[in-house]
């Protein structure tokens, strides 16, 4: 087993066109994607713990009570968020600063174990130094201008389709 992830162009291409659309839509209304981020979290929260409470409560497993307690605060969360988009979108800013974040750590600790075999290693440090400073600019600067962190998203997700589709590419070409 020579890779631990298996890449496709195919699959990068989509990734990469999804994350257009995404800055596509982030660029042409900030104040409102943020909105819909939000709720869109938010439903997702909710969904996802109603779906965790179903299934403990089916579950005769040990773990059963820690995972209705989980589903319970995910479903008082996803509501929250419903309920008050306009109030927790700057909270939502710093969620996705820690998500962006970690996800750059990865990136990061990937390419310096990987850096050998990737296809594009220099764009891999570089997404993964990216990465990581736009979480830290978010989740330092949340709630002065959510707006501009809004922009800043659509920025990170122009960037991600780009590498994405240049990846897919080099994968092809590779």
């Amino acid at each position: 087993m020579n890779r631990l992830y298996v890449q496709t162009p195919t699959s990068e291409i989509i990734k990469g066109v999804a994350a257009l659309l995404i800055s596509l839509l982030i660029f042409i209304d900030p104040a409102g994607a943020l909105m819909t981020i939000a709720t869109y979290f938010g439903l997702l929260a909710l969904i996802g713990g109603v779906i965790t409470i179903i299934a403990a409560l089916r579950s005769h497993r040990q773990g059963r009570n820690f995972i209705l307690i989980q589903g319970i605060f995910f479903t008082l969360i996803g509501l929250l968020i419903v309920i008050y988009p306009g109030g927790t979108a700057s909270l939502m800013v710093v969620l996705i600063g820690l998500f962006i974040t970690f996800l750059g750590a990865i990136q990061l600790a990937g390419y310096l174990q990987m850096k050998d075999v990737l296809p594009a290693p220099q764009l891999s440090l570089i997404h993964a130094i990216l990465s990581l400073a736009i979480g830290l600019l978010l989740l330092f600067n949340p709630f002065e201008g959510a707006v501009l962190a809004t922009l800043i998203m659509g920025a990170y997700a122009l960037w991600y389709g780009i590498s994405r589709l240049y990846l897919a590419w080099q994968i092809h070409h590779h």
